[in-house]
């Protein structure tokens, strides 16, 4: 049997790279998609491994954006990621697939243990392994570092909850859940509701006569063993909850009770059934994800699951075991009372996606294995496996002709998608050959799951296009650059990258991560929820930061000193007051000596008495410090009005007096898309093309006179838009810079920052940090209250006179929860100390 099941394992490693074999031949094994897969996976792994290696790991991490938890990047837990410090830095990238393949056939290993301890049949076992390791969920998530290995958790911790029903033993589920919890709360999280309907799920099924009084102590029992884990894990979930919950992408979920699925999205999931995952950004080829993209789009995973889910699924009706047959038909109605009501994604994962799915996969799973036992004992007929191959055959046909008729696809995509899915529908025919002539032979069964997988495999890679080599090509180039900035310069800075300028690779969000230096780019699925406020007017959608491209003054803002472009046709927007440094590998290196370092003091303004412009709230800021309990109210407006631009598609603006040596506005009111040229006479000086803002500035150096404005844009909405047009003089600008009391003598380590100032009166002090609860000040020894000053920032009141400033950061809850973990634990082992007294009392009383 050991044997057997090595040959296995074996076999699937192969099965696994035989699938995908068309990257790694075609794509030289660098399969690392575009998107989330290299944005927040292959930057964090290379940042990541870089602080491990030298020792700058900490909790609270400078480099990732404006500072996040280090405890958010839960793959970090995992044993898998740690792989990779053995290898050479540029070999990385071309292991990113080998390490994902590996994660494949654990995840079978992790599947065959929970269906070997249901069924003793081994073509079941295969059935219910293949079905979920090769699932629509897998491939779906298979761009995403970290969700694999957290998935292979699943079928470990189900194998664990049979062992916990047939052997009563603890141990082992307790052990699962806590890691688990550790390596990514978020799926704990989303594991639990499955968990709490698997038990009574099972138990049911076990138990022939029923009483109301066990099922309930069953579940009671079983819930406090699983709540028993997550206490052991108190120290890890407790700050991640704080942290990620406090996220506006969590906390911003509210759905109506009663709000359901549209016909589009109901089409979407069923018609999914019948084609694998191909390209991850629209998975089903029947429907765009553009057609109501709240469910399954770009997160959601496929309900495909091998074709021989829908194959052998409709003979849910032909077991004849009645008992059986209600538990199964009940729990699949129950999951589809879930998928049809919003409010259940809600409740089961915090989002409007479909990662939840994954409980019809595992459901399935177990159906089939129990299907395929009833067909071999020939309780099933083989007229009904007929009847099942003729339904399965119209629900295909039906959902290409909905395609067609609800003009989702037209004829020719049609047909392109048939001869896609012609070798997927061939299963169809062999699985029914099979269950009709060779329904106990094992190898038989072996070689079409096989085939299926390949193709499905096949499918994906082809279906998804990687970053190409050439991408890479000046990968670590910038690395040479930060390392003379950091050799030269200890303060408390952060660096901005011209991503106008800079090649591809560095135009990624968490470059800053990746290379280890202070950055304003980010990526915002794990940004401290406080900033949302501020990111929205940078990014309407809060999803990735990458520049602040026509916001110049907020650099300031984010304590940017060194601007970095590349190549010799660098970006002529260089912001105003930064000189040129140095040059090194085509990187160009310009430094503000403005910076405003750490933070500053300034007067406080009203948080109530702001203005709703976006521009107006920045001019602000350049001036006072917003707060709560601001004093002020009143400001002088700096910018100089120079007109108003019409709806018209062509706008023209003469100016009188050429302007040059300043900053000039835009504030939009509602045109879309736009150019604009900046003239002098008959010259162009600049030209730039935009989407979709509030406002933008355009620097103007002292050698650029600009006379006439060109705006170029349609009016699409037909609305009388228009758009406001202002100018700042550089002087205005360094008398506003001037006005600003810095911190002083800045020094940082991993948690800790100490800095000083010298004020005449009590003063509020801005830093560039963005506000948590978790940093703790202290001034001149004494601990004074933080509070969110500037739409998200880390802002506290200092005394007249000389201040010696500490700033400590503190993990939220991260001391409770240890402590929680630290009593579970000690209760755990004083409980088995005594329990191992009892068995030896016993003993010797025999």
């Amino acid at each position: 049997m050991k044997n057997k099941k090595r040959n296995l394992f074996i076999y699937m490693t192969i099965i696994v790279v035989a699938a995908f074999s068309y990257a790694i031949i075609n794509y030289r094994s660098l399969f690392i998609l575009d998107g989330d897969n290299f944005e927040q996976g292959y930057l964090f792994l290379l940042g990541g491994l870089s602080k491990l290696k030298d020792g700058s790991f900490s909790s609270y991490d400078w480099t990732s954006g404006f500072g996040n938890d280090f405890l958010c990047y839960s793959f970090y837990s995992s044993p898998l990621f740690f792989m990779f410090s053995l290898l050479p830095k540029f070999l990385i990238k071309y292991f990113f697939l080998y390490y994902q393949l590996l994660k494949i056939v654990l995840l079978f290993i992790a599947n065959y243990y929970w269906f070997s301890k249901i069924t003793n049949n081994f073509r079941s076992i295969l059935i219910g392994s293949f079905v979920i390791t090769f699932s629509g969920w897998t491939f779906r998530y298979l761009n995403f570092m970290n969700y694999i290995d957290a998935f292979i958790f699943f079928p470990l911790i189900l194998g664990a909850t049979e062992n916990y029903l047939q052997k009563k033993q603890k141990v082992l589920l307790t052990m699962l859940v806590f890691l688990l919890t550790i390596h990514n709360y978020y799926f704990m999280y989303m594991l639990v509701p499955f968990l709490c309907l698997y038990i009574l799920f099972r138990y049911i099924w076990m138990n022939k006569l029923l009483e109301l009084k066990p099922i309930v102590f069953i579940e009671i029992k079983y819930i406090g063993i699983i709540f028993l884990g997550l206490l052991l894990a108190a120290f890890s979930l407790l700050p991640n909850a704080y942290i990620v919950f406090s996220m506006p992408r969590f906390a911003d979920n509210a759905t109506s009770l009663l709000t359901h699925l549209n016909f589009n999205e109901v089409y979407r999931l069923f018609s999914s059934i019948y084609t694998p995952v191909m390209n991850i950004f629209s998975y089903n080829p029947f429907i765009s994800s553009w057609d109501g993209i709240n469910i399954g789009w770009n997160g959601g995973g496929s309900l495909y699951s091998l074709i021989i889910f829908p194959f052998l699924i409709p003979l849910l009706f032909a077991i004849k075991d009645k008992r059986k047959k209600k538990i199964l038909l009940t729990s699949f109605l129950l999951l589809f009372i879930f998928l049809y009501f919003k409010s259940f994604y809600i409740l089961f994962q915090r989002t409007l996606e479909s990662r939840w799915f994954y409980m019809f996969t595992f459901l399935a799973a177990f159906a089939l294995t129990y299907i395929n036992e009833e067909i071999e004992k020939e309780n099933i007929t083989r007229k009904q496996i007929t009847y099942s191959l003729i339904s399965i055959i119209a629900c295909i046909f039906m959902v290409f002709v909905c395609s067609y008729i609800f003009k989702f696809n037209d004829l020719s995509s049609i047909k392109n998608i048939l001869k896609t899915l012609i070798p997927v529908y061939l299963c169809i025919i062999l699985y029914y050959i099979y269950y009709m002539k060779y329904k106990s032979l094992s190898l038989v069964l072996i070689a079409i799951l096989s085939f299926e997988a390949i193709i499905s495999g096949y499918l994906y890679c082809k279906s998804n296009t990687p970053l190409e080599e050439v991408f890479f090509k000046t990968e670590f180039l910038l690395e040479d650059v930060i390392k003379v900035i950091k050799e030269n310069d200890s303060s408390f800075y952060r660096i901005v990258l011209d991503k106008e300028s800079m090649p591809d690779y560095y135009k990624k969000a968490n470059i800053p991560f990746a290379y280890d230096f202070p950055g304003v780019s980010m990526y915002t699925s794990t940004y401290e929820g406080n900033l949302s406020n501020y990111l929205r007017r940078i990014n309407s959608g809060l999803w990735i930061y990458d520049t602040l491209f026509g916001r110049s003054e907020m650099y300031d803002q984010l304590s940017a000193k060194y601007y970095i472009t590349y190549g010799e046709n660098s970006s002529q927007s260089i912001p105003l007051d930064y000189e040129y440094l140095f040059d090194k590998n085509g990187f160009n290196v310009y430094v503000n000596n403005y910076s405003i370092g750490l933070g500053y003091a300034l007067p406080s303004y009203s948080e109530e008495k702001m203005p709703s412009s976006y521009l107006e709230q920045d001019q602000i800021m350049q001036n006072f410090i917003i707060s709560s309990d601001g004093e002020n109210s009143n400001w002088t407006n700096s910018l100089k009005f120079l007109g108003k631009l019409t709806s018209d598609s062509y706008r023209e603006l003469w100016l009188d007096i050429p302007i040059h040596d300043g900053i000039l506005y835009f504030e939009n009111f509602g045109i879309p898309c736009l150019t604009i040229e900046l003239w002098n006479e008959d010259i162009l000086i600049k030209k730039v093309t935009v989407e979709q803002f509030d406002y933008i500035d355009l620097i103007i150096n002292d050698t650029e006179y600009v006379n006439k404005i060109v705006v170029i844009g349609e009016d699409i909405y037909d609305t009388n838009l228009f758009m406001n047009v202002f100018f700042k003089s550089h002087e205005s600008l360094l008398r506003e810079k001037e006005n600003r009391k810095l911190l002083e003598n800045i020094q940082y380590s991993k948690n800790k920052l100490t800095c000083s100032i010298e004020t005449i009166d009590e003063s509020l002090i801005y830093t560039s940090i963005p506000y948590s609860k978790g940093w703790q000040v202290y001034v001149n020894g004494m601990k004074v209250n933080t509070q969110k000053v500037n739409d998200g920032f880390l802002g506290f009141d200092i005394p007249g006179g000389d201040s010696k400033i500490k700033l400590e950061y503190k993990t939220p809850l991260k001391i409770p929860g240890t402590l929680i973990s630290l009593i579970t634990f000690t209760f755990i082992i004083l409980f088995w100390i005594n329990k191992y007294k009892q068995k030896i009392f016993k003993t010797n009383k025999t």
